[in-house]
């Protein structure tokens, strides 16, 4: 904790971060959360419970949301097992792109010797809960991973960590279902043997991507519209049928463009 207010109280960066999300935090209910509470932050933890998941300790995670970026963050879910471990929170801050209704975060820890297949259709299960509950919603899934790959059970999700995170593996990732959203950066924190990452935002907007339309739209004076029920009023338009007309036949084209014409003629 006390490198951690460090960083925060040194580095810009980290001080600005919006979310953050620790795993294996040994927690428990020996330990209140306001002997880990950060300076205006909120923070929700889910700790390893034994009954849940069959050891004594290890484990928990930690998500901290920055309060000037968004203070209406809820927990939606938190899971504790064998085989895996997550804590979800929905936020809606201040600011958000229009194409998304909400950001859910998910923390995730999935031990050494759990089993892979168990653990990813439980965390299938709860993710696409949350994107029935929220179809325009940003997903971010986030946490040590060991052996398993989210991408077995949701395919259409994106990794965005490429780096190793513990020796030449790379254990810790960061799942988005939005593609290139992020880009990883490791500061290393504390004597974790996993490598702590930074993840600098690269999504733009919808509205910075699709090219503005120019359109032109006339403004009418006081009394035009009055003024042109008039002059439509006064129109011959049996004339315009007339010139058109050949032999009894009528030229629908030449007679619409005349029409049109005249229109467009009293309009300006």
């Amino acid at each position: 904790m006390d490198e951690l207010l460090l960083r925060i109280s040194s580095h810009k960066r980290i001080k600005e971060c919006n979310v953050m999300i620790f795993t294996e935090t040994w927690l428990n209910n020996n330990i209140p959360s306001s002997a880990i509470e950060l300076g205006g932050r909120s923070v929700y933890r889910a700790d390893r419970t034994a009954e849940d998941s069959g050891k004594r300790r290890g484990g928990g995670l930690c998500i901290y949301v920055n309060n000037s970026w968004c203070t209406d963050s809820t927990v939606t879910e938190s899971h504790c097992s064998v085989h895996l471990e997550y804590l979800m929170i929905k936020c809606r801050p201040f600011y958000l792109p229009r194409e998304f209704s909400a950001i859910v975060v998910t923390a995730v820890y999935i031990p050494p010797d759990a089993n892979a297949k168990l653990a990813m259709e439980e965390l299938h299960a709860a993710i696409s809960k949350q994107q029935s509950a929220h179809p325009e919603g940003a997903i971010i899934v986030a946490g040590d991973f060991n052996h398993s790959n989210l991408k077995s059970v949701l395919p259409k999700f994106h990794r965005n960590v490429s780096c190793s995170t513990r020796g030449d593996k790379t254990l810790d990732q960061v799942y988005t279902n939005i593609p290139g959203a992020y880009t990883a950066i490791p500061p290393h924190l504390g004597q974790s043997d996993h490598l702590s990452l930074f993840m600098l935002p690269k999504y733009t907007p919808l509205i910075k991507r699709v090219k503005p339309a120019v359109r032109t739209v006339k403004v009418w004076p006081e009394g035009a519209i009055s003024s042109l029920q008039q002059q439509f009023q006064d129109t011959d338009w049996n004339m315009f049928a007339s010139q058109a007309t050949l032999d009894s036949h009528t030229d629908m084209d030449s007679y619409t463009s005349s029409v049109l014409d005249h229109i467009n003629t009293c309009i300006d």
